[in-house]
């Protein structure tokens, strides 16, 4: 996966991208193991440069994530 983030052309990047965010949004797999081992690959993408795509990603993110301060802090 880091591979595709070093290199020039984000093509290969855009799409892996595009492929864990469609299997975070679909309500079938969210909470499976296929989404506990793409955990690495999905806080790469709450920091992709594509600003529509990062914002799906922190939106999931923060849906998943309790209001408490204390429970926010510790993750």
């Amino acid at each position: 996966m880091l591979l595709f983030e070093t290199r020039p052309d984000q093509t290969m990047l855009k799409k892996f991208l595009n492929l864990v965010i469609r299997i975070y949004e679909d309500n079938k797999i969210t909470r499976t193991e296929l989404t506990v081992r793409l955990e690495h690959a999905f806080l790469i993408g709450t920091r992709a440069q594509d600003v529509e795509m990062r914002n799906r990603f922190i939106t999931i993110f923060d849906k998943s994530l309790t209001r408490t301060a204390s429970s926010r802090l510790s993750y």
